[in-house]
């Protein structure tokens, strides 16, 4: 199949992270480029062997495993055994194939430089995506969790690294968000296990697994809260889209303040070239929510510690 989605998944490898590298690497549509590894459900050195072990278990050890952020941001310390002891329920196997020495944002900028648009699934913690954001020219995020309505509460993978998210939210304008309630609607009954286990060699694997997932919400299955994002990026139709407004609390110089990507400014630069009047614009690319090939404006958000004319000169720079 031709045209493929160019995909980097980034992964803290716990037992859904495994299904959603598994569906990522099976299906048609997509090309997995790069896997990087990220502390999250266990610690990194568990997530890179975690990884590896998934790979060589469906015969894909041929796709790229990166070591990367093995800390949060802000360095706080908060840890979840929804995986069992080492984030595969205790499944052990030695493993033959090793990470690549290149460093992961390279290795990231490289993938992305090498395609017009790049899909980011972030199974994990934020935290790769903040440090690399700055050289990342076009991307979308998938596979990330928030607050379940249902049963609320902050989701692990913002509550693990919220300074990531807050800087994340900040800097990518569009982001899809798989909501965690979708993971636990989209679980695997405990009475399906054994027909995974005779399905193929990478379901008798994944069987192996799924007993050890102790989701706080599913107690009769196994919650695929990360397979959800690539389900999105496989068939988006099978998905309901809202826009939605993502606000959070930051402190700067001992206030607090609420950050919200609600209100935007538009620029209208004119110059005269060659005797006539032009006005600046900017074609929108194919990473675009919408209107995609169409002109407009430099446009934008309004950041929290800046007057709509700084945000304006900024808009116009970027």
């Amino acid at each position: 199949m031709t045209n493929k989605l160019p995909v980097i998944l980034d992964v803290d490898t716990g037992i859904d992270d495994a299904v959603a590298i598994v569906m990522a690497c099976y299906q048609k549509q997509l090309d997995v480029k790069l896997i990087t590894c990220c502390f999250g459900n266990v610690e990194q050195a568990h997530v890179v062997k975690n990884t590896i072990t998934v790979l060589e278990n469906i015969n894909k050890q041929n796709i790229p495993v990166a070591r990367a952020e093995s800390v949060a941001l802000d360095s706080q310390t908060f840890k979840i055994r929804a995986h069992g002891i080492n984030g595969l329920g205790g499944y052990q196997k030695e493993i033959r194939t090793q990470p690549i020495d290149e460093d992961y944002c390279k290795a990231m900028h490289r993938v992305v430089s090498q395609n017009e648009l790049t899909y980011i699934i972030v199974c994990g913690p934020y935290t790769n995506l903040a440090k690399d954001i700055h050289k990342i020219k076009v991307i979308a995020v998938t596979g990330s969790t928030v607050s379940d309505k249902q049963n609320p509460y902050i989701n692990f993978n913002i509550q693990v690294d919220n300074a990531s998210m807050k800087y994340v939210l900040k800097k990518i304008p569009n982001i899809i968000f798989c909501t965690s309630d979708m993971g636990h609607k989209a679980y695997i009954p405990s009475s399906d296990f054994i027909k995974s286990a005779k399905c193929s060699e990478a379901g008798r694997f994944l069987a192996t697994l799924y007993p050890s997932h102790k989701d706080r919400t599913v107690n009769n299955g196994a919650a695929l809260h990360d397979a959800c994002g690539v389900a999105w990026l496989v068939k988006p139709n099978m998905f309901k889209i809202r826009f939605a407004k993502a606000e959070f609390k930051i402190a700067k110089n001992g206030k607090e303040y609420w950050v919200a990507r609600n209100m935007a400014v538009a620029c209208f630069v004119f110059a005269p070239i060659n005797g006539e009047w032009c006005v600046l614009a900017n074609q929108r690319g194919t990473g675009t929510p919408d209107f995609q090939g169409l002109w407009n404006c430099p446009c934008g958000y309004l950041d929290f510690d800046e007057t709509t004319k700084q945000a304006a000169i900024r808009e116009v720079f970027e």
